[in-house]
């Protein structure tokens, strides 16, 4: 392998968090096996090409790949405020707030959670920015954690990304509604998953919101489920048909009651 490339892997694997241990008598293909088994990779414990496209993948955000999650690190009133402040050059302002709607609506269909969206930056729960983080390519966004005591957090969106609001991503361009799930998620207090999760530290082309693990770890924090709308009654029988109106008729019968003739009906 090209020294310079195996350098680069082994910053990014610094830097995601899997060589914290390697100070302390930690081995290097043991920490590889763990990155590769958590990213559904075959586990050889070598840098080998999927890994290599692995660490190269777009990333949600900044934070290491594998924290501690703590059951009170989530908020504790269920309706929370959402500012959205900076612009997304790639996006109009609609566009962007229907990302936002669309994140905010599948944490909604999962827990006990309602957002409202407003301009006012200072007493807003989470404030969704925009910014420049490491240019085009590469880190999506970052968020802040929550700490248990309901205190305000910080997101930033990178300005430098092709956003897009769609289910396909093709040419480059990044589904910001997803990215806006992952973090939101951040918010509520998940940490990052295994793959086949939204909250896996990588995006999925075929993953926009939150998933069976998602849905596992979000309840693990101590979140209520969602109320469920109670459906409607069953529809009772039919209305029976309205009775026919009467009718008057008139017989003509012979003397000799051998035969009869209809003569009117009224």
């Amino acid at each position: 392998m090209n020294l310079t490339v195996q350098s680069w892997c082994l910053d990014q694997l610094r830097h995601l968090g899997w060589l914290d241990n390697m100070g302390s008598g930690g081995v290097f293909e043991d920490s590889l096996a763990a990155y590769q088994e958590f990213f559904g990779l075959e586990p050889t414990g070598e840098l080998d090409g999927p890994t290599q496209r692995s660490l190269r993948e777009y990333r949600f955000c900044a934070l290491p790949d594998v924290l501690e999650s703590r059951e009170e690190a989530r908020w504790r009133k269920n309706k929370l405020t959402i500012a959205v402040t900076g612009n997304l050059p790639a996006l109009s302002k609609p566009q962007r707030l229907e990302a936002i709607a669309l994140a905010l609506g599948w944490w909604s269909e999962i827990i006990d959670l309602s957002f409202t969206i407003s301009d006012d930056g200072i007493t807003a729960d989470i404030t969704m920015g925009a910014g420049s983080i490491d240019g085009a390519g590469g880190t999506l966004a970052w968020s802040e954690l929550p700490n248990g005591n309901d205190r305000p957090l910080q997101q930033k969106y990178d300005s430098a990304e092709r956003f897009v609001v769609a289910e396909q991503m093709t040419g480059g361009t990044i589904d910001l509604a997803r990215v806006i799930c992952h973090e939101v998620g951040h918010a509520l207090g998940l940490t990052h998953l295994r793959a086949g999760c939204l909250m896996a530290p990588t995006v999925s082309a075929s993953i926009r919101k939150p998933q069976a693990g998602d849905v596992e770890a979000i309840l693990a924090l101590g979140y209520a489920p969602a109320r469920r709308q109670p459906l409607p009654p069953p529809p009772g029988p039919p209305p029976l048909p309205p009775p026919a109106a009467k009718r008057k008729i008139t017989i003509e019968v012979e003397s000799n009651f051998s035969a009869a003739r209809v003569l009117n009906i009224e």
